[in-house]
C-alpha cells in the first residue's frame, strides 16, 4: 500500500514537473519575442536618422537585444527537452540560429563605414526579421500538454 501511494505520490510531482518545465519553455519563447520586437523597433529606427553614429548606437542596441534573445532561446531549448517537446527543441535551435545570422546582419550594417549603406544593408533584411519574429510567434505555442 505504501508502495502504490508513493508511487502516485511520484507520478504526480513528475508531472507536475514537466508541466512547469514546458510553461518555462512558452515564458522564454515570450521573452524571446519581446527581445526581438525590440530590437526590430531600434532597426527600423536607423530609417528617420541622418548622421551614421547614431545608426550605429541603434544597431548596437537591436544587437543587445538579440544577443539577450539567444540567451532565451538556450533556456527555451533546455527546457523543451526537459518537458519532451520536440518541435519546441527544434524550433528553439532554429530559432538560435536565426538570431547568431540577424546577429551578424546587424555587425554587417554597423561596419559598412556609410550611413547609405548601413540603411541597405538592413532595408534588405527586413523580411527576414519579420520572418523570424513570425517563426518565434508561432513557436510560442508549442510544447502544450
Amino acid at each position: 500500500m505504501k508502495r502504490i501511494l508513493f508511487l502516485t505520490l511520484f507520478l504526480f510531482l513528475n508531472s507536475y514537473i514537466l508541466r512547469a518545465e514546458c510553461f518555462d519553455y512558452r515564458g522564454e519563447m515570450s521573452k524571446i519575442e519581446n527581445y526581438v520586437t525590440s530590437g526590430i523597433k531600434s532597426l527600423k529606427k536607423v530609417r528617420k536618422t541622418t548622421k551614421l553614429e547614431q545608426a550605429q548606437q541603434l544597431i548596437d542596441k537591436a544587437a543587445l537585444q538579440f544577443e539577450e534573445a539567444m540567451s532565451a532561446s538556450v533556456l527555451a531549448r533546455e527546457f523543451a527537452q526537459e518537458c519532451s517537446c520536440g518541435q519546441g527543441y527544434s524550433s528553439a535551435i532554429v530559432i538560435h540560429n536565426a538570431l547568431n545570422d540577424l546577429l551578424m546582419l546587424c555587425q554587417k550594417a554597423a561596419d559598412t563605414g556609410s550611413l547609405e549603406v548601413t540603411k541597405g544593408v538592413l532595408k534588405a533584411n527586413e523580411t527576414f526579421t519579420e520572418q523570424l519574429l513570425n517563426a518565434i510567434t508561432e513557436s510560442t505555442s508549442y510544447c502544450i500538454e
